[in-house]
């Protein structure tokens, strides 16, 4: 309640809002009255990070990279495993990343009998070094604004499954360069699993698809700090709305000093407030000089 509050907040004292997706600019368009205002920026990549490696795996290498969060539905796709595991499927699940629900999740694998075919990983701080040694990159998401971690798979040409929730549906158009499932659905996430793990080829054409759909979308495309830049410039070109309340200067202080340096002479006489929204917005915070952006 109190983020859904907040967007109405800042469309009254800023010019403009970024977000990473279509779907989460939708989101937050229901609760704001000027809904045009909201500006796409997908997430940007470095190319270098990701290098796809030739490889051969005579058993299925499933993984997904996330924090271990609710949010995430890693208990879905342990679940969906197990299922695997029922039919005779040969895989492997690695987990990596780390969070809250490790201990829960460690329990439910043992308890759907597939422990000794996961691996948990923890936190890793270059996940993309490893990527390109397994085949099939799943993650069953709750919610998601965009999930980078898809294009990043991508990049690495592993074959993509996702639940069709939020950005993802954006990244991954099924049957064509992935598989998308409905949520809350371990036995669709089974089956879609079990199409890769059967048909290689298959396997390896939908990868191929990912691979183009992303060097095509996420790196072909000016990404910030450039798009940004831009932003301010377009708007310290217009004429300001007479009828907009100007966002009070107490609200930017140190914040604008910090914005400049980042931004160097792109930054217009009279300041802009740009808003970029991620997953969340939790770098915002409420305080008695009003809203202000945290560093």
């Amino acid at each position: 309640m109190f983020l859904t509050s907040l967007y109405g907040e800042l469309e009254a004292k800023t010019d403009k809002m970024l977000t990473v997706s279509h779907s989460f600019a939708a989101y937050m368009g229901a609760y704001m009255k000027n809904p045009e205002r909201i500006g796409v920026i997908p997430n940007g990549y470095d190319e270098r990070r990701f290098k796809p490696i030739s490889h051969e795996n005579e058993v299925a290498q499933i993984v997904t990279v996330c924090r271990l969060v609710p949010a995430k539905g890693i208990d879905l796709l342990i679940k969906a495993c197990a299922e695997l595991r029922r039919k005779d499927r040969r895989f492997v699940l690695h987990i990596i990343g780390d969070g809250p629900i490790r201990p829960e999740l460690e329990r439910l694998a043992q308890e759907q009998g597939i422990y000794d075919e996961t691996i948990f990983y923890g936190y890793m701080l270059h996940p993309e070094e490893m990527l390109p040694f397994f085949d099939i990159f799943v993650l069953p998401s709750r919610a998601e604004a965009f999930g980078s971690v898809f294009a990043e798979a991508a990049l690495c040409l592993l074959s993509l499954i996702g639940t069709d929730v939020g950005g993802i549906a954006e990244q991954i158009e099924d049957g064509v360069n992935g598989l998308l499932v409905p949520g809350e659905d371990p036995k669709a996430l089974a089956d879609a699993i079990d199409k890769f793990i059967l048909d290689p080829h298959y396997r390896y054409e939908l990868a191929r698809a990912a691979w183009n759909k992303a060097k095509k979308d996420v790196l072909a495309e000016p990404r910030h700090p450039g798009a940004e830049k831009n932003i301010y410039r377009s708007r310290s070109a217009g004429r300001r709305d007479p009828l907009r309340r100007p966002a009070p200067r107490s609200i930017l202080n140190s914040e604008l000093r910090g914005c400049s340096r980042r931004f160097g002479s792109c930054m217009p006489p009279t300041f802009t407030w740009t808003v970029r929204f991620a997953d969340c917005p939790k770098f915002l915070m409420r305080s008695a000089s009003g809203l202000k952006i945290r560093r």
